[in-house]
């Protein structure tokens, strides 16, 4: 008797997203010369780390938008796709305060990521202080989640992906 297996993989991990789906608010600490120099977080008291560097646990997801609020007067917070003190490219879009020469600096002042045809195998995003250029690292993004269904009948696999959109509500 042939046997039919059905797997559902979700390729999701530990992704960034939050309940509302397309927008978070990342709070980042005052930085310090050490690596990794800054450390972010997913509450306004500082308490529950995210592990967003490159090889972290964590990811931005490029289908989404995030908000960058804190960062200190002595090590102002930026980011860029094109490297350190250098504005962004159009693949992302910084809005809010801050600038690639003068970033953030403190919980009043903000700014909102979205990316713009970013592709995260061959593109960078880039923090920095705006003070210190070697207070620097590589932020994790990995495309939008997606789901895949394979299907084995008989030894023969036939798999289907499916990619998630958000849509904005009306109101």
């Amino acid at each position: 008797m042939r046997s039919l297996r059905i797997y559902l993989l979700a390729a999701c991990g530990l992704l960034l997203a939050s309940s509302s789906y397309g927008q978070t608010t990342i709070y980042v600490d005052s930085g310090s010369f050490s690596s990794p120099y800054y450390r972010f977080y997913s509450d306004s008291s500082l308490t529950q780390p995210l592990d967003i560097y490159s090889g972290g646990a964590d990811s931005l997801l490029t289908g989404q938008t995030y908000t960058f609020t804190g960062g200190s007067g002595s090590h102002p917070f930026y980011l860029s796709n094109l490297g350190v003190q250098t504005p962004p490219s159009s693949l992302i879009s910084l809005v809010g305060n801050g600038s690639a020469t003068s970033g953030i600096t403190g919980t009043s002042q903000s700014f909102t990521l979205s990316f713009n045809g970013f592709d995260p195998s061959v593109d960078a995003l880039t923090f920095f202080c705006t003070n210190h250029s070697s207070m620097n690292g590589t932020l994790q993004v990995v495309p939008e989640p997606s789901a895949a269904i394979l299907l084995v009948l008989g030894g023969v696999a036939v798999a289907a992906t499916f990619r998630y959109r958000s849509r904005s509500r009306g109101g």
